[in-house]
């Protein structure tokens, strides 16, 4: 596994539902990182990343386990 952080801007796949409320069906899906709070993070990169799903109309928050990297911006 990666130690980097996530980036703004980046796909990400949902391979947990550990430590949120939220879409329970949301296992899998690929979304987009539109935020990241640092401020909410236990140790490094183990920050709270708001991630942009389909079919939700808000950000939903997932720690950096609950995430892998699908790509990133520089991929596009």
């Amino acid at each position: 596994m990666s130690t980097r952080a996530f980036e703004v801007g980046e796909r990400v796949r949902v391979v947990g539902n550990l430590f949120r409320s939220g879409p329970a069906d949301s296992s899998g899906a690929i979304g987009i990182v539109r935020s990241v709070d640092k401020e909410r993070r236990r140790t490094e990169p183990y920050y709270i990343y708001y991630v942009e799903l389909p079919g939700e109309d808000k950000l939903t928050d997932f720690e950096y386990r609950e995430l892998e990297l699908v790509s990133s911006e520089s991929d596009w």
